[in-house]
């Protein structure tokens, strides 16, 4: 199996989306998220064949019996699902860790033969080998052509070396 691990803030849900939902007087619970980012996801799952992974905070929403947290969470879902990009899995929450650990824990339980990570944080730093397989995604602006062609190298095995 192939991975793409994937980031809301700044990733999906992006600044050019947050303003088109304000143009539009969309609320959080039905807004549409980043539409450039959809595209270069559909078209990596569709390349590579890899599963969308939730690794955003977001997912602290997963289950939520809050009304309007549960709102949220279905349009994420369902958003993704009609863009032919559905989030398959998410990892786990490990309060007293980081992101890096949450990655790491969900690769333990599902064996990957190549995983990229898209995020607007460096989380992983302290990971030389997770971050070989970071793409970091500017000033929340979502995918852009770049980051996609650094993404499908990636899953197709070519990595970046290490750092020193």
């Amino acid at each position: 199996m192939k991975a793409i691990f994937v980031d809301v803030d700044g990733v999906i849900c992006t600044e050019r989306s947050l303003n088109k939902a304000l143009e539009k007087d969309q609320e959080i619970y039905n807004m549409e998220f980043d539409a450039r980012t959809l595209k270069y996801l559909k078209k990596l799952m569709e390349k590579t064949g890899a599963k969308l992974v939730l690794s955003s905070s977001w997912r602290d929403g997963i289950g939520s019996d809050d009304p309007e947290t549960k709102a949220i969470m279905d349009n994420l879902f369902t958003r993704m699902a009609e863009n032919g990009t559905p989030l398959t899995f998410w990892t786990p929450l490990i309060y007293m860790g980081g992101r890096d650990d949450e990655v790491k824990a969900w690769l333990e339980e599902h064996p990957c033969e190549a995983y990229v990570i898209f995020d607007d944080n460096e989380y992983f730093k302290d990971s030389p080998e997770i971050e070989r397989h970071f793409v970091f995604i500017e000033d929340s602006q979502g995918i852009d052509l770049w980051d996609y062609l650094k993404a499908l190298r990636i899953l197709e095995g070519h990595l970046p070396p290490r750092r020193s």
